[in-house]
C-alpha cells in the first residue's frame, strides 16, 4: 500500500482479508469510505473469476466482519425501506427497497431513517470515515434505480473534499494481485497464441533437421523460365560470342519495332521526331526511362572495344522495362 493517499474506498471486503492491511491503508487517508459487505458470491463452475450466484449474508456475518474495524458497530434489516430519508450534507433521495442499515454510539448520521443509517460519520485515528451500510446504493444493479447514480457521486464528491482530491480504489484488498511470473504469463491469454506458434516452429525446426544428417546432396541444375531468365542467358551468350555488337543492335531493333507497332507510331514520323513521340508517351505512363537514354547507351555500348556481359545484360533488362511499361505488359 502506498503511502500519501488523500481519499480511499474499501468497498464489501472479504471478511478473512480485513485486518491489518486495511487498518494500515484507512491510516494512511485522510477520508475513507467504507462500504460494508452484504452479498456472498457462489464461483462458477467453469473455473472462472466470474460468480454463478449470489446469497445474502446474514446479519450477524456482516457485523462480525465490520467489528473487525468498528467496534460497538451494529448491523440490521429493518424490512422496507422508509418514505423519506433523513439528510445531511444532501439533497438526494436513495432508492432502496430492503435496505442494509448501521448504528454506531459515535457515528454522525448523514442518510437515516428512524431504523437506522444508510451513511454515516466516524472518526477513527485521524481519519474521516465515511460508512455506507449498503452496498447496494452503488452496485450495478442499484444505480439504474431513482437517483442512485446522482447520489453515488455526490457521496464520492464528499470523500473528496473541497480539493477534490484523487479517489484510490485499491482492489488488492480483495485479493485482486498479480504477481510478476514469465512462465504463469506465457500460459495466459493472450500470450498462449504466441507461447503456442513458439512451440510449433520448434518442432518444425526439429523435423525438418531430422533428415539432415551426413553430407549434403549434390544440387541439380535447374531449368530457369520467363522472360527474364531469357533475357539474362542472352546477355550472357552475347559477352562470349564473336558477333555480340551486331546481336545487341538487332535485339534492340526487334524491341523497337515491336513497341511502335503496337502503339501504331505512323511510319511518316522518323529520325529524332519518332524518337520524342515515343518519350512523349513514356512521359504520359510516367517511365522513367526513355527510348532516347536507351539509344545514346546502345550507341556507347556498339563504340566500345568489346561488349562485357554486364552491360549487355544491363541494357537488355532496361530495354524489357521499357518495353514493359509501354506496352503496359504486368
Amino acid at each position: 500500500m502506498a503511502h500519501g493517499i488523500e481519499s480511499l474506498i474499501v468497498a464489501e471486503p472479504y471478511p478473512d482479508l480485513l485486518g491489518e492491511r486495511v487498518a494500515e491503508a484507512i491510516k494512511t487517508a485522510d477520508s475513507v469510505l467504507f462500504v460494508l459487505p452484504k452479498w456472498e458470491g457462489e464461483q462458477s463452475l467453469d473455473g472462472s473469476d466470474w460468480v454463478s450466484s449470489v446469497t445474502l449474508m446474514s446479519e450477524r456475518d456482516v457485523t462480525v466482519t465490520a467489528g473487525k474495524l468498528f467496534t460497538r458497530l451494529q448491523v440490521f434489516r429493518p424490512g422496507s425501506g422508509p418514505d423519506e430519508w433523513h439528510l445531511d450534507g444532501f439533497d438526494i433521495q436513495p432508492t432502496i427497497e430492503e435496505p442494509q442499515l448501521a448504528w454506531h454510539p459515535a457515528g454522525t448520521p448523514l442518510i437515516t431513517s428512524s431504523k437506522g443509517s444508510l451513511l454515516m460519520r466516524l472518526e477513527m485515528n485521524g481519519s474521516t470515515i465515511f460508512v455506507l451500510s449498503d452496498p447496494d446504493l452503488i452496485n450495478n444493479h442499484g444505480l439504474a434505480k431513482g437517483r442512485n447514480a446522482d447520489l453515488a457521486v455526490a457521496i464520492v464528491d464528499q470523500i473528496r473534499g473541497p480539493n477534490s482530491v484523487p479517489v484510490v480504489i485499491d482492489e488488492t484488498l480483495h485479493g485482486f494481485r498479480l504477481e510478476p511470473n514469465l512462465w504463469r504469463a506465457m500460459l495466459a491469454m493472450p500470450f498462449t497464441v504466441a507461447t503456442l506458434a513458439a512451440f510449433l516452429a520448434i518442432l518444425m525446426l526439429i523435423w525438418s533437421a531430422s533428415n539432415r544428417f551426413g553430407a549434403p546432396f549434390p544440387s541439380r541444375s535447374r531449368a530457369f523460365v520467363g522472360k527474364q531468365r531469357l533475357i539474362e542467358n542472352s546477355a550472357r551468350l552475347i559477352g562470349g560470342g564473336q558477333h555480340s555488337k551486331e546481336i545487341v543492335k538487332r535485339h534492340f531493333h526487334i524491341v523497337v519495332k515491336e513497341v511502335e507497332e503496337k502503339l501504331h507510331v505512323p511510319d511518316s514520323v522518323r529520325g529524332q521526331v519518332r524518337i520524342k513521340h515515343l518519350d512523349a508517351i513514356a512521359a504520359t505512363r510516367g517511365l522513367d526511362i526513355t527510348l532516347m537514354s536507351l539509344t545514346e547507351e546502345k550507341e556507347t555500348l556498339l563504340s566500345s572495344t568489346t561488349i562485357s556481359g554486364r552491360s549487355a545484360l544491363r541494357l537488355a533488362r532496361r530495354i524489357m522495362r521499357w518495353k514493359r511499361g509501354m506496352l503496359y505488359d504486368t
